[in-house]
């Protein structure tokens, strides 16, 4: 299976699809970037760090909108999974799915949030970070980036278990 990287920017929203079928193509004349070279930013890689915040994970609000989020703070960033809809306000497991991780960069200020949501129904993965003006090639890294140090800090923690 081919994965596609794609990118979109427009004013103040950059759009990012992996696994997409094809390339979304922007809106604007904006930056577009496809890669198929079997990017970290996987739906595989997705789920593990899903299911590690639903196993492992504490529970913190960080918003308005949902109660007791599914949370770990990762070294630079903590992650939040949201359920689909407030129709489980109180976040609670088994309820609905957690498709959605939230990123809030924590170092360097200011804070930034970055959404990640897993379309199980395309098998794909979308990026979205609000208020940005970087490059797109600048978000792609920075995304895979988040993914990288949270599948290594996973990896410590399953070894510090496997210790125990």
């Amino acid at each position: 299976m081919k994965l596609f990287l794609a990118i979109k920017l427009v004013p103040a929203v950059v759009l990012l699809c992996v696994g997409c079928a094809q390339t979304v193509k922007p809106e604007s004349e904006g930056p577009e970037i496809s890669d198929s070279s079997g990017s970290i930013l996987k739906v595989a890689n997705f789920v593990r760090i899903r299911d590690f915040i639903l196993g492992q994970g504490r529970r913190q609000t960080y918003c308005n909108m949902f109660n007791n989020n599914p949370y770990w703070g990762f070294s630079d960033f903590n992650a939040y999974l949201n359920p689909p809809d407030q129709g489980n306000i109180n976040c609670e497991i088994g309820k609905s799915e957690f498709n959605n991780l939230v990123i809030q960069v924590t170092a360097p200020a200011p804070f930034r949030y970055w959404d990640i949501q897993f379309d199980q129904t395309g098998n794909r993965l979308h990026v979205r970070q609000r208020h940005s003006e970087k490059e797109s090639h600048v978000l792609a890294r920075e995304a895979a980036d988040f993914f990288r140090k949270a599948l290594a800090e996973i990896d410590r923690q399953a070894a510090r278990g496997a210790t125990r």
